[in-house]
């Protein structure tokens, strides 16, 4: 890897960037190809933000003519794209930066040809500037930054305080609460909320302890808490002598989710008292953190399946809603406690006698490939008995799993039939995905308050399984 000693992102330039004007000159560029016979451009270009936040790259070739017949590869109508296809883009700015981007995908509408010479314009969905501080600069911690461009609640316990002054005496101060501030995991985390549209997430951990993946795992967990996708568009990451900025085109969200968070996204007032707390929110944020944290996936299952819940949420078609979080349930406790349930002896000798009885039977070959192929599926634990199981141990109620049980059937067996009315459909949903946030809590050990999103106005109650789940941090460590 390559690093550069130049200037990190400007703070100028973070303010561009917010404001989708940011551009920067390069005295080089080059594009070059993934396949073992590459056609690869080079030349000055520039670095730019679109009016809607996109990342785009205009590139001047000229070491080179180019044949427009030899610039991307034929590829046939439904054929799945090759690495070979892909381009990885390089520049150096006016600055000294090197500018990264991988799998580059151009085609021959992006280029502008002026003769023999020819102009590349393309899109990228992210770029990242590697570069090594001075071996005069020490640090005393690892660092990570996030820009968040978008309006997104937090809890607060702190106050951002301006004070004004005239002759050197004090003349009036003023101070906002906009700012959330703890210590977990041995992490220091503050996030502050300057603007409307400006959250700033900032974490500090011991020099040599910045964990793996923890800017994926820091936005994963404050998805979760928040209950809404975050949008980051820069990224500032300092290991050591190392530091590491992503920016990333802007994200343009469908829509709102139906999906509420677990908890209210401001600091909440703890029932039975007069008191403001952000106690349950650092909690929460903890337990996924730490539950994700051990994880060796870079993306983690249960953020796959939150995704997909929050995505399904925006549409209209409440019939794709129930199917994906039905789904997403069944997915769930697949990945995150196919362990708790095992089958006996009894049960194993049964399946095995059966499946001989099957091999030795003589009758259709087409009926006998079929059974077989159904008896196999008896060896995995079904979720309905691992619901059994999480109902026992207090983790989910009996309403809840026969209204998922209720919701399953007609969403993903009966879809579109008109076996399940819309009004039931909206009846059960709240319950289903309060089901879906209690299996997440198990999950990832949590104890605490929660927002009862399938009663009427949300109360506030408390999750207290009878037995916390042992298992919590042993997937994948």
């Amino acid at each position: 890897m390559l690093f550069n000693t130049m200037p990190d992102l400007l703070s100028s330039e973070i303010a561009e960037i917010k404001k989708l004007s940011w551009r920067v000159d390069c005295s080089s560029m080059a594009i070059k190809s993934r396949s073992q016979n590459p056609v690869n451009f080079y030349g000055p270009g520039t670095i730019y933000q679109t009016q809607n936040g996109e990342l785009r790259f205009k590139l001047y070739v000229t070491r080179k003519k180019i044949k427009q017949n030899r610039i991307t590869p034929h590829l046939r109508a439904g054929q799945v794209i090759p690495d070979s296809a892909y381009f990885d883009f390089s520049a150096i700015d006016h600055y000294g930066r090197k500018w990264k981007s991988e799998r580059i995908r151009l085609r021959n509408s992006d280029f502008i040809f002026i003769e023999n010479t020819a102009v590349i314009d393309e899109q990228l969905s992210e770029i990242a500037c590697h570069a090594r501080a001075p071996k005069s600069l020490t640090y005393k911690n690892d660092s990570l930054a996030i820009w968040v461009f978008d309006d997104i609640e937090i809890p607060c316990n702190e106050m951002t305080v301006e004070r004004r002054s005239i002759a050197h005496k004090r003349a009036a101060y003023s101070g906002i609460l906009n700012a959330w501030k703890f210590r977990t995991l041995g992490i220091n985390f503050l996030l502050i909320k300057k603007e409307k549209e400006l959250l700033e997430v900032r974490c500090s951990t011991g020099l040599g302890k910045y964990p793996f993946l923890l800017e994926d795992r820091v936005i994963e967990a404050l998805q979760f808490m928040l209950g809404r996708p975050i949008p980051w568009t820069i990224v500032r990451m300092q290991k050591r002598q190392n530091l590491i900025t992503k920016i990333s085109s802007k994200k343009h969200l469908i829509g709102r989710s139906r999906l509420q968070p677990p908890l209210p996204a401001s600091s909440i007032v703890k029932p039975g008292t007069r008191r403001v707390t952000t106690k349950y929110h650092r909690k929460l944020f903890e337990c996924y953190l730490m539950h994700s944290l051990t994880s060796g996936f870079k993306r983690h299952p249960i953020w796959g399946f939150l995704n997909a819940v929050y995505e399904a949420g925006t549409s209209s078609f409440i019939d794709s809603e129930a199917l994906t979080l039905v789904v997403a349930i069944e997915g769930l406790i697949q990945s995150e406690f196919s362990g708790l349930v095992h089958l006996s002896k009894k049960d194993k000798k049964a399946i095995s006698n059966l499946q001989t009885y099957i091999e030795n039977w003589d009758g259709d070959t087409t009926i006998k490939k079929r059974a077989k192929g159904t008896i196999s599926q008896f060896h995995r634990v079904r979720v309905g008995d691992i619901m059994l199981r999480l109902e026992k141990v207090g983790a989910i109620t009996v309403e809840q799993k026969v209204n998922w049980e209720v919701l399953r059937h007609p969403s993903a067996h009966a879809f579109q039939t008109g076996s399940l009315s819309g009004d039931k459909m909206r009846e059960l949903l709240p319950s289903v995905k309060l089901l879906f946030y209690h299996l997440i809590f198990y999950a990832i050990g949590y104890r605490g308050l929660y927002m009862d999103i399938s009663s009427l106005d949300w109360p506030l109650k408390e999750y207290r399984p009878r037995a916390l789940r042992k298992l919590a941090k042993r997937r994948d460590m």
